[in-house]
């Protein structure tokens, strides 16, 4: 059986390839570092409500948001200064560089995390035994039987 020290150390990452050539290790978001951007980003929990649907809006409007985000999955959550060079970056780096973030953070999907989230407050989806109840009693046949005293001679 694994234990949780076994499996620390394999948070996934990626490289990613910037437009100068430069590669960039990216890392996944933890839980802590989602809520802490969700207490100073208030809109990011109602961009996350939405699914993926909220993603271009996160990127249209999450300028503020965005930089952060790629700090964070640079290793460098918090630090001003990451946050101020991931906003000068190109925005087709940063798209690069969210993508990333965002698939090794939500690997199914934000679906998926918040359909977990949705089970906390409601319980976990049951699933519910389906059973179908067979008959094995004969039903009585319509028609007669051929043995039948009163059933009509065969011709041969």
């Amino acid at each position: 059986m694994t234990d949780l020290l076994d499996i620390a150390p394999a948070t996934p990452t990626k490289n990613v390839t910037l437009s100068d050539g430069t590669d960039v290790t990216v890392h996944c978001l933890n839980f802590g570092q989602i809520a802490a951007l969700a207490a100073r980003f208030p809109k990011l929990i109602a961009l996350l409500a939405l699914g993926e649907s909220a993603i271009p809006q996160l990127i249209s409007g999450g300028g503020a948001l965005l930089a952060p985000i790629i700090a964070a999955g640079c290793g460098h959550f918090g630090d001003e200064k990451a946050e101020r060079i991931a906003a000068t970056l190109l925005p087709d780096d940063q798209m690069k560089l969210f993508e990333a973030i965002y698939w090794l953070t939500y690997p199914n999907g934000i679906g998926a995390f918040l359909e977990t989230m949705a089970s906390l407050a409601t319980g976990p989806v049951k699933q519910t035994d389906k059973r179908v109840k067979v008959r094995l009693k004969n039903s009585p046949s319509e028609s007669q039987s051929s043995s039948d005293e009163e059933s009509r001679p065969i011709m041969q």
